[in-house]
């Protein structure tokens, strides 16, 4: 119970506590009682209901880890058949069966640079002459396998998706120069050697239009963008051919996860390898370039000129220096010189003072 101090007796010696009493505070002191009992009897409850939750949630958690183990085990095994891993020459076959889709279309003039206007109107000329309700009663089947054909070259290439992974499957040449191939390479063998490969390479620019080479007459601030243009080259290229699930025949959202995180590792791997391609034929060309080597040539020179005009300016400084201290020296010398021939005189006419006054003693 709360003691209460008298605020009447302010020395500490006579302060002395006060208990409540009556009728009331005897209730009050019973209710309290029951509702303390009650707080502690639910509180053991609560505390043996815990415990128990605990040790029971423990031992099911443990066996739902080893049954997901388990089960996650079985489903990777699962997962692992559906894999397909497809080499270069798989894909181009793959790419041989499809047929030339812009050949299909009448697009073998544009290729790549054909835009979804194009695409839509080769397929409408052609729908014109092979669509089913125009030809009628007189359509072969030569003419639906050539319509069927129509069909899927127009789906393909006017999907984005679809249209990249084809335009990346198509046969590539990917061969870049050689090392050996430029030691001492000529300037016309130079311009012969590397002017096909990044214009073979351009193909795949995101960013357009693509610098070109150039030629001995090209500024040297064209020849420098031109670099680094090449050196931040960004592609289009995903290498999604490459993929080794088809998340279409996932059977749940976790069997499409890990499959589409596996298809990401193939194509972040070739997308690699494609960097360092890139780089190396940016690195050899550069290295090669007689524009760039002619500029690092004048720049050595300019260095060594200025080096040298260095050196003959601390020489004539330094020659300039000693004819200096040389003509001080030579002021000093004759200064002092005079000096000595002063003195000598000063001595001889104290000599012949002396002998003239010894002979006018005499």
């Amino acid at each position: 119970m709360p003691k209460v101090l008298s605020a009447f007796v302010l020395h500490p010696e006579y302060n002395r506590s006060l208990e409540q009493v009556g009728s009331a505070y005897e209730r009050l002191k019973v209710k309290v009682a029951k509702q303390q009992s009650r707080f502690e009897e639910a509180q053991k409850k609560r505390n043996a209901n815990s415990a128990h939750h605990e040790s029971s949630s423990s031992s099911s958690d443990e066996e739902e880890e080893e049954k997901g183990g388990a089960g996650e085990e079985e489903k990777s095994d699962e997962w692992k058949k559906k894999r397909h891993k497809r080499t270069k020459e798989d894909i181009e076959k793959e790419v041989l069966l499809m047929g030339d889709l812009y050949g299909i279309l009448d697009l073998t003039h544009l290729t790549y640079e054909a835009g979804d206007g194009d695409i839509k109107q080769a397929y409408k000329k052609l729908a014109l002459m092979y669509h089913p309700d125009k030809l009628g009663e007189n359509i072969t089947e030569q003419d639906k396998e050539i319509w069927l054909k129509i069909q899927n070259a127009y789906e393909t290439l006017i999907d984005p998706v679809k249209r990249k992974r084809y335009d990346s499957s198509l046969p590539f040449n990917d061969t870049i120069p050689r090392e050996e191939d430029i030691v001492d390479i000529s300037e016309e063998a130079y311009y012969e050697l590397f002017e096909p490969v990044f214009r073979r390479n351009a193909l795949f620019a995101r960013k357009k239009p693509v610098p070109n080479l150039g030629d001995p007459t090209t500024p040297l601030e064209q020849v420098l963008k031109f670099y680094k243009y090449w050196d931040n080259f960004d592609t289009w290229r995903d290498f999604s051919q490459y993929d080794e699930y088809d998340v279409r025949e996932a059977a749940d959202r976790y069997e499409r996860r890990y499959m589409e995180k596996e298809n990401k590792k193939q194509r972040d791997k070739h997308m690699k390898k494609e960097r360092a391609r890139l780089t190396k034929l940016v690195e050899m060309a550069y290295k090669a370039d007689p524009r760039i080597r002619k500029q690092k040539e004048e720049e050595e020179a300019e260095k060594q000129r200025k080096k040298q005009e260095v050196r003959d300016r601390k020489e004539k400084e330094r020659k300039e220096q000693e004819d200096r201290e040389r003509a001080i020296e030579e002021v000093k010398q004759r200064e002092l010189e005079a000096k000595q021939e002063e003195e000598r005189k000063v001595r001889e006419e104290k000599g012949r003072e002396v002998l003239r006054r010894k002979e006018a003693v005499k």
